[in-house]
């Protein structure tokens, strides 16, 4: 993986040597093609892995009635000791209590469940972050919902 890593660096700066001012060295353009190289492949690793971290998550009837939306609701992936997930939820109306996530499998069976308490204002925003245990298989999630505890 590595030496074909170092192959495509070594044909891109190649390819943009050829490339540029009469007046500007082979180093130069070399050094400039393998540095421009590394950074497409590292941004391009980093969008690869936030698009794999993404977690599909519904929110339930309650927490819509309340005026909650989600925008960014991700994997906590290896960033934590607990299998979790982060969700980014904005409130229209003050809440204060307990939320709970269930974890679905693909037949909607729950496989897993966390319950955290949350305290937002009117037209508050804040991640919240739901842990599961550890026996769950993160890897038969199919999606998660999330609503208000009664």
């Amino acid at each position: 993986m590595m030496r074909t890593m170092l192959a495509c660096l070594a044909l891109v700066a190649l390819a943009v040597a050829g490339c540029g001012d009469d007046d500007e060295s082979l180093a130069e353009k070399t050094g400039r093609g393998i540095g421009k190289g590394a950074t497409d492949l590292v941004k391009g690793m980093g969008t690869g892995i936030d698009e794999a971290m993404q977690v599909d998550v519904q929110l339930g009837p309650a927490m819509t009635e309340k005026g909650f939306a989600k925008t960014v609701s991700k994997s906590t992936g290896m960033s934590t000791d607990k299998k979790g997930i982060v969700v980014y939820l904005t409130s229209k109306d003050a809440h204060k209590g307990a939320l709970r996530a269930k974890a679905l499998n693909k037949d909607g069976l729950e496989i897993g469940r966390a319950t955290v308490d949350v305290d937002f204002g009117a037209d508050d925003a804040k991640y919240v972050t739901f842990g599961f245990d550890d026996e769950m298989d993160s890897a038969l999630v199919a999606k998660y919902e999330i609503d208000l505890v009664k």
